[in-house]
């Protein structure tokens, strides 16, 4: 929390030297867990950018084909809007992690994005958003976390099952991909959750588990908590890529002669 507390600056004063406005694909890694985040966001009214999440590395099989977040701020947001400005400030604090800062008229909002590798095949993507309110009035937050998951790199083989109040897991033959988030989740057929994110009303996600599959699957959780004057408060949600065991002595083997051949 604390170390969150402290990414929240406003636009246009952050300190690091590699600061930049958003415009250009940004690549993170860690070992072989690989994150890409597009530059086509759409603005506030778009479907979010295209992203990449492999854990194969560089060019191994995309498990995240998109993912964003949201925010709508009750009685004052008649919609749901995409985190979006085109001055918005990107850093990099580390080589597995990206930061993008945000400064509206009511609140300040930082995205940060961070990838850890545990080993070949096995790693994670972290998303946290910190918000705080600017205003002088107390307002009531809502922060949409939205993936399209692929798992395998394939969209319509997923199946999926809630296996915790904020949990829930997509298998397809020798992956499972875990998501962790808030406990309103919601999973649903392509296009069905996005859909809520983009269709210019007021959505809140109560739906759990409407399509389990097989098919193209995709998840979205909300989060929602009221901020006094100058309040903060950070969410986070974690996707996690978890081999099978012989899939993972498969995988073991083929990053030995992965790294061989970059030494050859």
């Amino acid at each position: 929390m604390k170390s969150l507390l402290g990414l929240i600056v406003v636009a246009g004063l952050a300190a690091s030297a590699n600061a930049q406005t958003f415009g250009g694909v940004t690549t993170i890694t860690d070992g072989a867990s690989v994150f890409t985040l597009g530059n086509n966001l759409g603005g506030p009214l778009g479907n979010g950018p295209a992203t990449s999440f492999s854990v194969t590395g560089p060019g191994g099989v995309n498990h995240a084909a998109s993912t964003w977040w949201w925010v709508r701020v009750d009685g004052i947001d008649g919609r749901e809007n995409a985190v979006f400005q085109p001055t918005a400030v990107v850093t990099n604090p580390a080589g597995n992690q990206i930061r993008i800062e945000y400064a509206y008229t009511q609140f300040s909002l930082v995205l940060q994005f961070s990838v850890s590798g545990f080993d070949f095949g096995f790693g994670s993507l972290q998303q946290f958003a910190t918000i705080r309110n600017r205003s002088n009035n107390a307002l009531t937050f809502n922060l949409f976390n939205y993936v399209d998951v692929n798992v395998e790199g394939t969209p319509n083989n997923d199946v999926a099952a809630v296996t915790g109040p904020n949990t829930v897991e997509f298998t397809d033959a020798f992956t499972t991909a875990t998501y962790e988030a808030s406990n309103a989740l919601q999973v649903d057929a392509s296009g069905n959750v996005l859909g809520l994110l983009t269709n210019g009303i007021v959505n809140n996600l109560t739906g759990g588990l409407l399509a389990g599959g097989p098919a193209d699957l995709e998840i979205a959780s909300q989060f929602q908590f009221t901020l006094q004057r100058n309040g903060v408060q950070s969410v986070s949600t974690t996707l996690t890529i978890i081999p099978t065991p012989g899939a993972a002595a498969l995988l073991a083997i083929g990053g030995l002669v992965a790294a061989r051949r970059r030494r050859a």
